[in-house]
This record gives structure tokens, C-alpha cells and sequence, in this order.
């Protein structure tokens, strides 16, 4: 859902902050293709940290992505936060989907696909009003929505957080059962 309200709401977001002749909308948009160099950094934290660590990455990136966001009304600034938000997408979608099969295991992965996506149209119907408070009754300023987005990673913290620790288990379990 994150996603989805920062490419809905970038130029609402960057005129607010100055940008009147679309120069920063123009650059997030090209940054955009460029999360695929993110891909060798994802690969990396999979294969020697885990999907636990990937997932954390993801929250760690959207954190540091709504911290740019909420604190800097430099535009210059807001170009590191594209760099971040680009990254953050490559490791959202690769890591997550990525992700199902190995911890749902293949008769479940796609149920888990279809409730992943279904979570995901849900929350994306918070966008809406989020969206519509921002241009209507704050007068363009995505302050409040952005700092809302950025709080609701910490849940989302927690949860890879747990996630890890069942995976370890999990690993132990197979590791005991093995000898």
C-alpha cells in the first residue's frame, strides 16, 4: 500500500514542496527503472543473511524512505529518497514473492500469493481517504499521510521479526529431526 500512495501521490507531494516545473517528478519517474540495480544487493542479503534479513531490509528501506519524506522540504534531499524508494520497491516485490515459496511451501504458495494480494488491495483502500485528506483539507501537505505510512512499518518490524524466529525454529527442528 505504501507503494501504491508514493506513486499516486509523488506530484501532489513534490509541487507542494516547490517542485512547479516538474523537474523532481520527472527524475522519481526515471528512477523507478533503476530499482532493478537493487537486485544484486537483495540477492546478497538472501543468500548470506536470509529472508529475514530481506524482509527487515524492505522495513528498514521504508523507514528511511518516510524519514526523508516527513523531515526534509529540500527537494535536492528528496532525490536520495527516490534512490531509497526505488530500492525499496525492487526488495518489496522480490523479496516478498520471492519469499512464499519458500516459507509456505508449494501446495499453499499460491493461496498465499492471492492472500497476500488481497491484503495488499485492502490496505491500498486506506490511499483513498489518505490521498484526499492531504489535497483537500491539509492543502497539499502529505506530512500527516507520510508520517502515518512511516509509523505503520513499525508493526510490520515486528512481524518479520517473528517471521525470522519461526524460520529458525522451523531450521532446528529439521536440523534435530535430521540426526
Amino acid at each position: 500500500a505504501r507503494n501504491t500512495f508514493v506513486l499516486a501521490t509523488a506530484k501532489g507531494f513534490l509541487q507542494y514542496l516547490g517542485d512547479d516545473d516538474y523537474l523532481y517528478l520527472r527524475i522519481f519517474t526515471l528512477m523507478q527503472p533503476v530499482s532493478i540495480l537493487g537486485l544484486p544487493l537483495m540477492n546478497w542479503i538472501i543468500n548470506t543473511k536470509g529472508y529475514h534479513a530481506a524482509l527487515q531490509c524492505i522495513n528498514i528501506l521504508g523507514l528511511a524512505h518516510g524519514i526523508i519524506q516527513v523531515s526534509a522540504t529540500n527537494l535536492n534531499v528528496q532525490v536520495l529518497g527516490f534512490v531509497i524508494f526505488s530500492v525499496y520497491r525492487c526488495f518489496v516485490f522480490s523479496v516478498c514473492f520471492g519469499f512464499l515459496p519458500t516459507y509456505l511451501g508449494m501446495r499453499v504458495v499460491g493461496r498465499g500469493a492471492g492472500i497476500l494480494t488481497l491484503a495488499q488491495g485492502i490496505m491500498c483502500a486506506v490511499n483513498i481517504p489518505l490521498g484526499a485528506v492531504a489535497i483537500h483539507r491539509l492543502d497539499g501537505n502529505f506530512f500527516w499521510p507520510n508520517l502515518a505510512y512511516t509509523f505503520a512499518s513499525v508493526p510490520c518490524v515486528l512481524m518479520a521479526w517473528y517471521i525470522g524466529g519461526d524460520i529458525q525454529r522451523n531450521q532446528q527442528a529439521k536440523e534435530s529431526h535430521a540426526e
